[in-house]
C-alpha cells in the first residue's frame, strides 16, 4: 500500500530508478559482450595457430599421396587411349554382305566388303554382275547386263557396324542393256553400251541381331555420267548413234545380309 502510494504521488523519481537500472544493466551487458568477443579474439588467434600447426602437419604427411595422385592424374590420358585401343579390338574389324533386294528386284548377284578404318570409320567395296541374255537373240534382244563397282567412305555415329552411318563414294559401271527405260533415262526401242561414273551419298541404318549377323537398309543419290553408242533393238544392227547424258537423282537402295568378322 505505501509502494503504490508512493509510486501515485511521485511517478517521476520511479521512472528515474528504472532508467537508471537500465543504464546500470546496458553498460554491464555491454561489458560482458566485450569480455567474451575479447577472449573469443583469444580463441581464435589460438585456433588459427593451431589449425596452422595442424595444416603444415597434415600436409607434410599427404605430400607423398598428392604427388602420387598426380602422377595417376598424369596417366589418365594414356588410360584412356588404353581402353579405347581396347573398345576398337573388340569390334568387328570386317564385313560381308550381300543386297538381297537387289537380288530379288533385279536377279543380280552382288557381294560387299567393308573394312574398319578407326572406331567410327569403314571403307566399303561393293560389286555386281548380270549377265542374264547376254547375247540376245533375233526375236528377243531384252538384256539388262551390267556390272556396277561401288567405294564408299563411312561415319558411324555410334560405332562402326551398328547404328546410324553416313556416307560418300565414286560409282563406276560398265551396261549393254535393251528395251529397257530406267525411269524414262533410256528408250525402250534401243539397246545401249557404254560406260558410267559419278559419285554419290549415302544414309544407312545397321541392325545387330546377333554377334555376327545383322541386317543394313541404305539409301543413296547422287550424279552419275553415262557414254553410250545407241542401237536399234530390232535387228542390232551398226551404231545408230553415240551419246552422252547425265543423271542426278537415286543411285541406290540396300537392304543387305551382312556377316561381321
Amino acid at each position: 500500500m505505501h509502494f503504490f502510494r508512493f509510486f501515485m504521488n511521485q511517478p517521476q523519481t520511479i521512472f528515474v530508478i528504472l532508467y537508471k537500472r537500465h543504464d546500470l544493466s546496458t553498460t554491464q551487458t555491454k561489458m560482458i559482450r566485450m569480455r567474451q568477443v575479447l577472449h573469443t579474439c583469444k580463441k581464435d588467434e589460438n585456433s588459427s595457430m593451431l589449425v596452422s600447426r595442424v595444416g603444415k602437419r597434415i600436409l607434410f604427411v599427404s605430400l607423398p599421396f598428392f604427388l602420387n595422385f598426380t602422377s595417376v592424374f598424369a596417366q589418365l590420358p594414356a588410360a584412356q587411349d588404353s581402353l579405347l585401343h581396347v573398345w576398337q579390338q573388340s569390334l568387328p574389324r570386317f564385313a560381308v554382305g550381300t543386297n538381297l533386294l537387289y537380288d530379288a528386284a533385279a536377279l543380280t548377284p552382288n557381294l560387299s566388303l567393308e573394312i574398319g578404318l578407326s572406331l567410327r570409320s569403314t571403307l566399303a567395296f561393293s560389286g555386281s554382275y548380270n549377265g542374264w541374255n547376254r547375247k540376245g537373240s533375233e526375236t528377243s534382244n531384252k538384256k539388262l547386263v551390267h556390272s556396277i563397282f561401288r567405294a564408299d567412305y563411312r561415319y558411324w555415329l555410334c560405332e562402326r557396324f551398328n547404328g546410324h552411318f553416313f556416307g560418300a563414294g565414286a560409282i563406276f559401271t560398265r551396261y549393254n542393256v535393251g528395251q529397257h527405260s530406267f525411269f524414262g533415262l533410256l528408250d525402250r526401242a534401243y539397246r545401249y553400251d557404254g560406260t558410267g561414273y559419278g559419285g554419290e551419298l549415302t544414309y544407312g541404318y545397321h541392325w545387330m541381331i546377333d554377334r555376327r549377323w545383322g541386317i543394313e537398309a541404305a539409301i543413296g543419290a547422287g550424279v552419275v555420267h553415262f557414254r553410250f553408242d545407241k542401237y536399234p533393238c530390232a535387228t542390232c544392227s551398226p551404231i545408230s548413234t553415240s551419246e552422252k547424258k547425265t543423271w542426278l537423282g537415286p543411285t541406290n537402295a540396300a537392304i543387305s545380309l551382312v556377316y561381321t568378322l
